[in-house]
């Protein structure tokens, strides 16, 4: 999925903005200290796959909202926090 995205952002001009997401749930992890490191975290890994396949990878941003911008509510439902932990890939145009 993420060649076939790559292949198309490959048609346009660009930046290509690559956000993190999470749940609202507080982390109990050892690698990430917060959300917002683990948001960014998902959203570098994504952007390493993509990397792979971009003419010009340098057009790539990375960046972590952890859980400040939830697409699905109510937070309280399990298949909810699930929607919430995403990446989203953002093309800015450009010339």
């Amino acid at each position: 999925m993420l060649k076939r995205i790559a292949d198309a952002l490959n048609q346009v001009p660009g930046r290509v903005l690559v956000e993190g997401h999470t749940d609202d749930q507080p982390l109990q992890s050892l690698q990430f200290s917060n959300n917002v490191e683990l948001s960014q975290a998902r959203a570098v890994s994504v952007a390493r796959l993509l990397q792979r396949s971009l003419i010009n990878p340098a057009r790539l941003e990375t960046s972590g909202a952890g859980s400040s911008q939830p697409l699905y509510t109510p937070e309280t439902l399990p298949e909810n926090r699930a929607r919430n932990r995403r990446v989203e890939i953002i093309h800015v145009r450009g010339t």
